[in-house]
């Protein structure tokens, strides 16, 4: 008899979940079986890869970045490769996990302060823009080409296996006005501060996703890298809570004078924070804290012109003075923020008499900073 009850119990789940797409069961699993999904490396990249970010300069501009020193610039870029070199020539989302955490400098180099971490992508999506990243390395870099012979590479016929030991190396640097305010709330970036023993971290080796300029760094024999990134996300996996779910995500515009025209002011762009929902419970919430709040540039929002819905909102009510929900099914708990420069929207892939799913919706255009914590709660 208990046999049986077991058997109708798993059956009962199994229905319950096929109401739901596989990405967004994923999502509802880790309500369900939260150290189950986060002991693996490839579910946890899968959730991170659902959020969706963007910006209005997808396209880089130039196929080069150097140094701008003026009388040397030249002089690095041709004979010391000094230069960053695109790839494809456009802005790429990755996600992975990193391996030795975040490193940052003890100072700044002339205007480099790079906070740069190692990441590895176990997802085949991912893997193939890895694979796409040494084979321009080989192809596109001498000193890239006679890196990966001597180590026996051919990115040509690496394998899942090999490819997720292939590092991808994003690197940022912060304008130096955010730094104290980012190391505080959202990002490590300055000594002594680490994923760690960071608040919003607190953990070894995350799962994070990241958005910027895939290219060839000629500094590290012509090794891939999303350099500058300009998005970066990720689910807090220290939370133990049950039905809860926390995000935190952050758009930052790159401090040094190296990429002056890849990641130019203002950042405008956009964010989608997946939800979902057991609309049989009586409350679910939706909760967004403004971390780091930089220079907001309201009059520059309009550049994603029709991406924005005409009844999108704003933050200025901020929290408790909404009085607003989704269908009655979703309750949005904000913290005020007094600007133009955001608006929010909530999309809905569909719903049912059991589950309630889509996005949170953000477009934001700062001159330098915006960042985010969501938390998702039935």
């Amino acid at each position: 008899m208990k046999k049986l009850v077991t058997i109708l119990l798993a059956l009962a789940c199994n229905s319950l979940f096929a109401q739901l797409p596989a990405d967004f069961e994923l999502l509802y699993k880790v309500k369900t079986d939260r150290a189950g999904v986060f002991a693996s490396k490839v579910e946890r990249e899968l959730i991170t890869d659902m959020v969706k970010v963007g910006l209005t300069d997808s396209i880089l501009p130039t196929k080069t970045a150097t140094h701008q020193t003026r009388l040397f610039n030249w002089m690095l870029r041709s004979f010391a490769g000094l230069r960053w070199r695109a790839i494809d020539g456009k802005k790429h989302a990755m996600v992975g996990t990193l391996k030795g955490g975040m490193s940052s400098p003890s100072k700044d180099f002339f205007t480099e302060y790079d906070v740069t971490f190692q990441m590895f992508q176990h997802t085949p999506k991912y893997q193939a823009l890895v694979k796409q990243g040494y084979q321009a390395q080989r192809d596109k870099m001498l000193k890239g080409r006679n890196y990966l012979e001597k180590k026996g590479i051919n990115p040509d016929t690496l394998s899942a296996a090999s490819l997720a030991n292939m590092r991808i190396h994003p690197e940022h640097t912060p304008l130096k006005k955010n730094r104290d305010s980012l190391n505080k709330y959202f990002l490590p970036c300055l000594p002594g501060t680490t994923v760690d023993n960071h608040p919003a971290w607190s953990v070894t080796n995350p799962t994070v996703g990241c958005y910027g300029a895939f290219v060839l760094d000629g500094n590290h024999k012509g090794s891939p890298e999303i350099h500058p990134y300009e998005w970066l996300w990720w689910m807090d996996t220290k939370e133990r809570t049950p039905n809860k779910l926390v995000w935190y995500a952050g758009l930052m515009r790159e401090g040094s004078n190296r990429f002056l025209r890849w990641s130019k002011k203002p950042r405008v762009g956009f964010i989608k924070i997946p939800f979902v929902f057991d609309v049989t419970d009586t409350v679910n919430t939706i909760k967004v804290e403004h971390l780091v709040v930089g220079d907001m540039k309201p009059e520059s929002l309009s550049k994603l012109g029709n991406y924005i819905p005409t009844d999108a909102s704003n933050f200025n009510n901020g929290a408790g003075s909404m009085g607003f929900s989704y269908g009655n099914k979703i309750k949005f708990d904000f913290g005020k923020l007094d600007t133009k420069a955001i608006k929010w929207w909530v999309t809905t892939e569909t719903d049912n008499k059991q589950f309630i799913w889509g996005y949170l919706n953000i477009a934001v255009s700062t001159d330098d900073v915006y960042a985010i914590r969501v938390t998702m709660e039935d």
